[in-house]
């Protein structure tokens, strides 16, 4: 009986992270390692200053390349990933 219930909590907490991943869109290959800042705020839906002040202050990555602000696609996924999973720990808390 109550590896029925963990299980139940379980496969709502797979269900939840799954619809949350569903939102998101993949990021094209276009050939590019890095995005601009501008690229990044439009993929997670903010603005290009909101992700700006994100970077500064270490919540999101981002790293200063020659003057410009660039943004790994392999560390946006983690990031997004992380930022997902972090959310619905919180709603099922």
């Amino acid at each position: 009986m109550a590896i029925e219930i963990l299980l139940e909590k379980l496969i709502e907490k797979v269900d939840a992270l799954s619809a949350q991943l569903d939102h998101f869109q993949p990021i094209q290959d276009n050939g590019k390692i890095g995005l601009s800042v501008e690229e990044t705020a439009e993929l997670v839906d903010v603005s290009t200053t909101t992700y700006r002040s994100w970077i500064n202050a270490g919540y999101a990555p981002g790293v200063k390349i020659n003057g410009c602000r660039k943004v790994s696609r392999r560390a946006l996924d983690e990031w997004m990933y992380q930022q997902s999973k972090e959310n619905t720990e919180k709603g099922s808390a």
